[in-house]
């Protein structure tokens, strides 16, 4: 998504389910559920390169100080508790990677 004169283009038409494993989305918050947990977003910039997520984020933060956003890195989510599981018993599993973004 590019930035425009007036700010970043919002585009609500992009789910985070259709978004390449390991992008990075900034997104800006519309839901919460009975617990607190983001329960719905609006994606409102993503890329594979973080600081460019960063730097949408700062200029949305400038033109709107109140707004609710996040910046999540997109992928699979596991669906249920025993998905859960079975992803926790992969990873650790693996090699350990000491990731760096």
């Amino acid at each position: 998504m590019r930035e425009s004169e007036t700010g970043p283009d919002i585009s609500s038409s992009v789910s985070l389910d259709e978004l390449p494993s390991g992008e990075w989305v900034l997104a800006r918050v519309l839901g919460l559920d009975e617990d607190r947990n983001i329960s719905r977003v609006e994606v409102l910039h993503h890329s594979l390169n973080r600081k460019e997520v960063s730097k949408a984020l700062r200029s949305i933060h400038k033109s709107d100080p109140g707004a609710h956003l996040t910046i999540l890195l997109a992928g699979s989510r596991p669906g249920s508790g025993d998905e859960f599981q079975e992803a926790l018993k992969r990873i650790a599993d693996e090699d350990y990677v000491n990731a760096r973004w």
